[in-house]
């Protein structure tokens, strides 16, 4: 895969993130769904917020300026919806996911914040 100018320029916004995939889902004794969490990967992913144009083409209220996006360059990593990264303490659950690697070279994953219970 080439490097487009797009992912050349996010490589200056790595940080260092945790991906939290999961694995598996069951059931309890009394019927309550749970997540089974696989072990958690360390990456260096360049992170943004969410831009002001995804804002305004988005519905109103699926993403505010606290979310993130997180962008997969050349690594060949299955992450799906549901799945979080962790970022600077902070938790954010995959909400869309964008595949532009034949235009830009990357995939985005647009994250919401998500809210400690």
């Amino acid at each position: 895969m080439p490097l487009t100018n797009v992912s050349i320029a996010l490589r200056k916004h790595k940080q260092p993130v945790i991906l939290h995939k999961r694995s598996s889902i069951s059931e309890n004794a009394s019927g309550e769904v749970q997540f089974v969490w696989a072990t958690p990967q360390n990456l260096e992913w360049p992170v943004t917020p969410i831009s002001a144009k995804q804002l305004q083409v988005l519905p109103e209220g699926q993403y505010t300026s606290e979310d993130r996006n997180f962008y997969q360059i050349g690594e060949a990593i299955q992450v799906n919806a549901n799945d979080e990264f962790e970022f600077n303490g902070k938790r954010y659950v995959v909400g869309m996911i964008k595949d532009l690697i034949f235009e830009a070279g990357v995939i985005r994953y647009s994250c919401k914040k998500k809210v400690s219970a």
